[in-house]
């Protein structure tokens, strides 16, 4: 991973979003061009986690709008999500996981994951 590429991409002034990509695999899961742009410099993997395991834990707890942090240091990361309230999802048993091995840089990076009636959209914060 280019660590300055990667964080010029997550932290670019933005002012919401033109187009949104579909997941290759989960067709009701789409991203922003912010995000595609970090996923090309090397956070193809978060975004197959956001699309695949999400979907499922936020429907079921009937959140619009949840926060996806990512928390890396020291070569791997700790997945979590949170509500719109900043309540754990779900609320009796947080939504983490942890990576083992990463390269991406060490910090925190957020990300929002809307559902939009069956129809989930992940964008930077930027972004919203």
């Amino acid at each position: 991973m280019n660590d300055a590429e990667f964080l010029k991409a997550y932290n670019a002034s933005r002012n919401g979003t033109d187009n949104f990509y579909r997941h290759w695999a989960v067709h009701s899961f789409a991203y922003s061009e912010g995000v595609r742009e970090c996923a090309n410099e090397g956070i193809a993997w978060l975004v197959d986690i956001a699309a695949t395991e999400l979907p499922s834990v936020i429907r079921k707890v009937r959140e619009n709008l949840a926060t996806l942090t990512v928390v890396a240091k020291d070569g791997w990361a700790r997945l979590s999500l949170t509500g719109s309230g900043d309540v754990p999802v779900p609320q009796s048993k947080p939504w983490v996981k942890r990576i083992d091995y990463t390269d991406l840089p060490a910090g925190e990076y957020n990300f929002l994951i809307a559902d939009e009636g069956g129809e989930f959209r992940m964008v930077l914060v930027t972004e919203y």
